[in-house]
């Protein structure tokens, strides 16, 4: 559409124009050719409205964007701080994991050819929209329905197990019993996104293969043994789970240096993050899910020379697990405490012989009784 401005219309064109004829005027609609007198006609007023509209989609953009900026990025430090190794995963090239997966199964076959284990297989499961790789491994002369479901720590992966000594391998062999360990979403194999939920489930999928599934050892003798995040995990998993023996299935847990919960470790190093782990839903509180535990439960932890509790050298003494349970003035729990001192033990470190031989000698014991 041409236009020929109205004798009324005052117009200042925005450019220089050289020469005496006017430019053609055009525009799409009407609608378009009001809106351009409108502002020829109020430059000033056009001006500021401007500029008000580009404070408005700054505030617009700092109330909804930065936020949203900042929570990506503490979700990210929550999930880093809580599982280092999905991003170590994230980072490794397939050729790697291929070479890490052949390493693993050679280490496992050369358990098998030394008779240290009968057999070993890979199991995938998909739970949800998880899918979770799990390591299967038969101890000769177990009970073939008595299985260690062992839950990792923060950087542990399911290959590198059993690079070095395993303290899983020898309870197992103790206790004449199996194993079940996995990989947490996001590491190696295992897929799905790494959040508070997803782990929990990881878990539970392994208690569904182990206990109910027709492709699994249906187990009625569970050792749920967890290590650091994995006394976390297997708190939280198993307050969803019947544990109490009333559905035939035998219980008893093992708690290895586990923190109280995720924001009394997030206080001991800063104290504003502990708010951070709360806000975001990403905190676990071991000590609640335990207080309402019926079935026997171990728990691990460094000593001074008189069994007292003292840190482990990344947990302080107030923020392991085993602390309230140690307080004589708390209120005793309904399930059976058993605490398993162990002098010099550090958090990275090896369970000593004496420690295994103990922790078998409890779990043996138990099992092995007539209901």
């Amino acid at each position: 559409m041409t236009y020929v401005p109205d004798s009324r219309t005052r117009l200042s064109y925005p450019i220089n124009i050289t020469g005496s004829q006017p430019p053609v005027i055009m525009f799409s609609s009407n609608n378009a050719r009001i809106a351009w007198e409108r502002r020829l006609n109020h430059p000033r007023l056009f001006k500021i409205i401007k500029i008000i509209w580009n404070i408005v989609k700054l505030i617009i953009c700092t109330i909804l964007l930065i936020p949203l900026g900042i929570f990506w990025v503490l979700e990210k430090l929550c999930q880093f701080a809580i599982l280092p190794a999905s991003f170590i995963s994230e980072r490794l090239s397939p050729k790697t994991v291929e070479n890490i997966k052949i390493s693993s199964n050679s280490n496992l076959q050369h358990l098998l050819n030394v008779k240290e284990i009968s057999s070993f297989k890979h199991v995938v499961m998909q739970y949800d929209d998880l899918t979770i790789d799990s390591l299967s491994i038969e101890i000769p002369n177990a009970h073939p329905n008595r299985w260690i479901l062992f839950s990792q720590g923060n950087c542990g992966t399911i290959e590198k197990h059993f690079n070095e000594e395993s303290d899983v391998l020898e309870l197992a062999k103790a206790t004449r019993s199996n194993i079940l360990m996995f990989n947490y979403p996001g590491v190696m194999s295992s897929r799905g996104s790494v959040t508070r939920e997803n782990l929990i489930k990881s878990y539970q999928a392994c208690v569904r293969y182990l206990r109910d599934e027709n492709q699994g050892p249906k187990a009625n003798q569970i050792i749920a043994y967890g290590y650091s995040l994995g006394t976390s995990i297997q708190a939280a998993a198993l307050d969803r789970e019947i544990t109490d023996g009333s559905d035939k299935i035998k219980w008893i847990l093992i708690k290895d240096r586990g923190p109280r919960s995720f924001a009394d470790v997030a206080f001991q190093f800063y104290k504003p993050l502990a708010c951070i782990v709360k806000l975001l839903g990403w905190n676990i509180d071991s000590t609640k899910y335990s207080e309402k535990l019926l079935c026997p439960e171990i728990f691990i932890y460094n000593s001074d020379n008189n069994d007292n509790l003292i840190g482990d050298g990344l947990f302080n003494k107030e923020t392991c697990f085993a602390a309230p349970f140690l307080d004589p003035d708390r209120k005793k729990p309904p399930g059976n405490k058993i605490p398993v001192p162990e002098q010099e033990l550090l958090h990275y470190d090896s369970l000593s012989t004496s420690a295994l031989s103990r922790v078998a000698k409890i779990v043996s014991e138990y099992l092995d009784a007539e209901d």
